[in-house]
């Protein structure tokens, strides 16, 4: 559910998405997905398919580890019908995001833990968009895949872009 001025919007996907670990340090990960939003608020509805494939490479600096990520994706919003009503927005968009994110272990505070620190630049190429590129700082506290709960953590996030910003507090556990 994401909320702009008292209007509110939800959104429902599904995905599938496979790590190849080309080498110790290297791994890329192709990814599809499918998601239905609507908004009454907006009156607005939709479906959207996506496919993607994300590089990610660690650099170990001692017990630090600094993580570069890439991504090129493909994102195209699809025709919606109901009843004798149909809509094509007909819009697409190929969008890049390349980030840094420093690991740092954080084992005299609890067991298995990191503290990471990340920036990302997000661009979008294709259909016209209100935000064509955007930037992101964040950082995050949890669990390392070590741990018995294997990657469980808590952060914010800092999105910034020409004509708009926003901050987003998360969780994520990865299984």
């Amino acid at each position: 559910m994401t909320e702009v001025d008292g209007a509110k919007s939800y959104t429902l996907g599904f995905g599938m998405e496979l790590g190849l670990q080309l080498t110790g340090n290297w791994v890329l990960t192709p990814a599809i997905n499918y998601a239905a939003m609507g908004s009454v608020d907006l009156g607005s509805a939709g479906p959207m398919a996506s496919g993607s494939i994300t590089s990610a490479y660690q650099f170990d600096i001692g017990t630090w580890k600094l993580n570069l990520g890439n991504m090129v994706g493909y994102y195209k919003a699809l025709e919606f019908s109901y009843d004798d009503y149909s809509f094509d927005p007909d819009i697409a968009n190929t969008v890049t995001r390349n980030g840094l994110m420093l690991s740092i272990p954080t084992e005299s505070i609890m067991k298995d833990t990191a503290f990471e620190l990340f920036v990302t630049d997000t661009r979008y190429f294709g259909s016209d968009l209100y935000i064509d590129q955007y930037n992101e700082i964040g950082f995050s506290f949890g669990y390392t895949k070590k741990a018995i709960f294997s990657d469980m953590k808590i952060g914010a996030t800092y999105s910034h872009a020409e004509d708009s910003k926003g901050f987003v507090v998360n969780f994520g556990y990865e299984f």
